[in-house]
């Protein structure tokens, strides 16, 4: 077996290695095609960077441009068989260590060991106390932050490691996303691993559900988690879950036609109530939420309470509505208001905003959030005492195109950490509370079950 180059050789590190795991998977189970240069947008040949997250082509130039900024000295062909490309050599490299790795990853691939079952069974203390991060294979942390909530969800947690959804009996195939988030919690919490896991399976999965997701371009954490919690609803409804989640359709939340983990969690109801500025009559209408949207002001600071009294404040509309009293189209005024809460509460702040159809921008304003807070006073009947206590937090650093996402997690003995892909750091609350100008996602669980 040849030994590689000097730069191969320099290059025999975990992470390295691991990297170099993920890119061979990557390029032996999905189409090359999805692979697009950062730069000039060509989708093939393209090699990407073992040292970051760098998809760029051979045909124009672009990984020897990057090659030459960063000093990384390695690439992987992603439209072939996985090989080793050195940019210092200027040809392939067969190195045995590295050799290994490919022979032993495509072994896997085409020969999967049999898998795990009875994810119900309670894990090992040590499994579940283990931290782990994501590894970034190429601007996918806007999945690993998402799935860094699910994780640290209690509702999510408890519901996948009860064999809400057992991927072992799941009839989907390789598309279905909520096989893939079982197999992430098996590996967090029945393992004693704490090295930073690729949810390969589940980036191949999501880019066959949808194709847009696709490539090495950064995507909106938000519209992932939508994305995400959709696929969920529509395994549930295909009758793909298993038996333990229809144990009772009611489930826990106000939406009593699903009973599915994404509703059971985060679905609650809003009320719109339009009012007739000529003779006071009321219209109320009703319809589920996932979600609150709330919009934040440029260059200005702000508390969460102040962009939920905006979102509940009452507002004159400028359009004329027909009023069913009148027998005509009158001036109306709008108000929003929580009908129903849900037992996990996600907030998005609105900090991407369209300011044409080809032009966005971002708000970078600071949004002040607390660790607890009463949501009752922006409730329909205004009742107090419903607290809900902060467990997570999804911040977005940079700009619109070339941003980064990291996030804040409560672990289940209460101590916060930061997560940065693989690097998993101990936190205060303070710190926590301090990234008010790159918040972008908050996740509140109701305080007493």
């Amino acid at each position: 077996m040849a030994s590689g180059c000097i730069h191969t050789r320099q290059a025999r590190t975990k992470e390295i290695l691991q990297a170099y795991k993920l890119a061979v998977r990557l390029a032996q189970s999905i189409n090359s095609k999805v692979f697009v240069c950062i730069n000039c947008h060509e989708v093939s040949p393209v090699r990407v960077c073992l040292e970051c997250a760098f998809v760029g082509c051979t045909a124009h130039g672009s990984e020897h441009s990057h090659e030459n900024e960063t000093g990384h000295n390695l690439g992987v062909d992603v439209n072939g068989e996985g090989l080793v490309w050195c940019y210092q050599c200027g040809d392939y490299v067969l190195d045995e260590t590295f050799e290994a790795v490919r022979n032993m990853t495509t072994t896997k691939t085409h020969n999967p060991t049999p898998k795990i079952k009875n994810i119900g069974v309670v894990p090992p203390y040590q499994a579940t106390t283990g931290l782990r991060g994501f590894c970034n294979m190429g601007a996918t942390c806007f999945i690993s932050v998402i799935l860094q909530s699910f994780v640290h969800n209690p509702i999510v947690r408890n519901f996948f490691l009860a064999g809400g959804h057992d991927r072992n009996q799941c009839k989907a195939g390789d598309s279905c996303l909520a096989c893939c988030v079982d197999e992430i919690f098996e590996e967090f919490f029945k393992s004693s691993s704490v090295q930073g896991f690729g949810p390969t399976n589940m980036l191949i999965a999501s880019w066959k559900a949808n194709r847009q997701l696709a490539g090495a371009s950064e995507q909106d954490a938000h519209e992932f988690f939508q994305f995400i919690l959709d696929e969920f609803h529509k395994a549930y409804n295909s009758g793909i879950l298993s038996k333990v989640d229809k144990l009772d359709k009611r489930g826990s939340t106000p939406d009593l036609s699903c009973g599915c983990v994404s509703h059971r969690t985060f679905c609650g109801e809003l009320e719109s109530r339009i009012q007739c500025q000529e003779c006071g009559n009321i219209t109320n209408t009703v319809d589920p939420m996932m979600d609150l949207s709330l919009e934040i002001k440029k260059r200005s600071s702000a508390t969460l309470e102040d962009c939920l009294e905006r979102f509940t404040s009452t507002e004159r509309l400028d359009s004329l509505y027909y009023c069913s009293k009148c027998n005509t189209r009158r001036p109306v005024d709008k108000q929003l208001r929580v009908k129903h809460l849900p037992i996990v509460l996600s907030i998005q702040l609105k900090r991407f905003e369209h300011t044409s159809a080809t032009s966005s921008t971002k708000i970078e304003s600071s949004v002040e959030y607390p660790l607890y807070i009463d949501m009752g006073k922006y409730t329909s009947d205004g009742r107090s005492g419903l607290v809900y206590e902060l467990f997570g937090v999804v911040c977005h650093q940079g700009s619109m195109h070339t941003g980064h996402y990291t996030c804040y997690m409560k672990d289940r003995q209460s101590r916060w950490y930061y997560f940065d892909d693989t690097m998993v750091t101990a936190v205060a609350p303070r710190q926590v509370l301090a990234a008010k100008s790159t918040a972008y996602l908050l996740f509140y669980i109701v305080e007493r079950l």
